[in-house]
């Protein structure tokens, strides 16, 4: 597991070409949760239901689910926040969801250690 470091995840993938690469969940919630407190502000009341949408959009194993989970959220932020995500991360998606990663074992749904 890595953080979004793309020149790092680039690297890996060059030294091991076709290797499983995931993105660690702390690494993606401190950076979603210092977006967020940027763009929409500390004392929304939005930003921990966003947190924490976006943490089981991370954890769903269901393409259903996390269709559904994707409406919900961009439904409470703002439009530019919703292209954010496209553009930042469900773009990326193969590197941190659950729904992508069936190669992934997790032990448990709020924990970055898996096999």
């Amino acid at each position: 597991m890595v953080d979004k470091d793309m020149s790092e995840i680039v690297a890996m993938g060059a030294i091991v070409p076709g290797i499983p690469i995931n993105l660690c969940q702390f690494h993606i919630s401190q950076a979603l949760e210092r977006y967020l407190r940027e763009e929409i502000g500390r004392g929304s009341s939005v930003l921990q239901v966003v947190l924490d949408s976006f943490m089981n959009h991370i954890n769903t194993e269901s393409e259903e689910d996390f269709v559904k989970i994707k409406e919900n959220i961009s439904n409470i932020v703002p439009l530019p926040l919703v292209d954010c995500f496209e553009n930042c991360w469900r773009s990326k998606r193969h590197l941190w969801g659950a729904s992508c990663n069936t190669h992934v074992l997790r032990f448990h749904a709020s924990t970055t250690k898996s096999i």
